[in-house]
């Protein structure tokens, strides 16, 4: 018989803005601090269970991403960035914040809108992990872009990922394929940033850019065009685009 914990303790970030609001959400004392200890409740997920297949299906979808134009041009705009004048920018490690969950199950109310739809229109329940199997997949193109500019005797560059909601079996996969997790409870990760990172923060529920700019001046970052920290959704979310610093 396996045994759950029905809460994670996780950290709660509170961008800029929430900490200049005249009337706080929060008591006073707690309001004025940057970050607050929270609890994730597990029941739903627990109760829905992991994917079937899972990683037959990120497979599949970094296969079609390798396949796509979207990584050809991604690819080729990151190899002049990184060896732009002739001169590699070094680069470590690549860091990741927020790329979701890939072992997430839709809620009720998704099937039931999903249910409501005409045939030919409904969507697979596997479709609400697609963003976050494309997330991943093109994190490992940045790796690989990254490792193809270091020197041969050189130990290689890190693949690093932070989210509070991965799930053990995602976690699992995420190793299997050259992840390392790292802030399993949403704060780790910050202390991995430095001048040699590269940065990938997609749907994230802290103010990554906020944060990241008191500790590092990255190579890159890569992030969404549109984004208001604290909103995950991953049925809508606009195309990465990346800054070299």
């Amino acid at each position: 018989m396996r045994i759950f914990d029905i809460r994670k303790p996780c950290v709660k970030f509170q961008e800029y803005w929430r900490l200049v609001r005249p009337k706080p959400d929060e008591p006073p004392e707690l309001y004025n601090s940057t970050y607050l200890v929270d609890w994730d409740n597990l029941t739903l997920r627990n109760y829905e269970g992991p994917i079937e297949n899972a990683h037959l299906l990120f497979e599949s979808s970094r296969q079609k991403w390798n396949a796509s134009a979207t990584c050809k041009a991604f690819t080729s705009q990151l190899r002049e960035l990184l060896g732009r004048g002739g001169n590699a920018k070094k680069v470590t490690k690549v860091v990741c914040f927020g790329l979701g969950d890939m072992n997430f199950k839709p809620p009720d109310w998704w099937r039931i809108e999903n249910e409501s739809q005409i045939k030919d229109e409904r969507q697979p329940e596997t479709s609400v992990v697609e963003g976050a199997f494309i997330h991943h997949a093109i994190a490992l193109t940045v790796a690989d872009v990254t490792r193809s500019y270091n020197p041969v005797e050189d130990s290689g560059v890190r693949l690093l990922t932070q989210d509070p909601k991965y799930t053990d079996e995602t976690q699992e996969l995420l190793r299997k394929i050259g992840f390392e997790i790292v802030g399993e409870y949403g704060a780790g990760g910050f202390a991995e940033l430095d001048d040699e990172s590269i940065v990938f923060s997609a749907f994230t529920a802290a103010p990554v850019k906020q944060i990241m700019a008191d500790f590092a001046r990255p190579v890159a970052i890569i992030c969404a065009e549109r984004h208001n920290a604290g909103v995950y959704n991953h049925l809508r979310y606009s195309t990465p685009i990346y800054y070299l610093l």
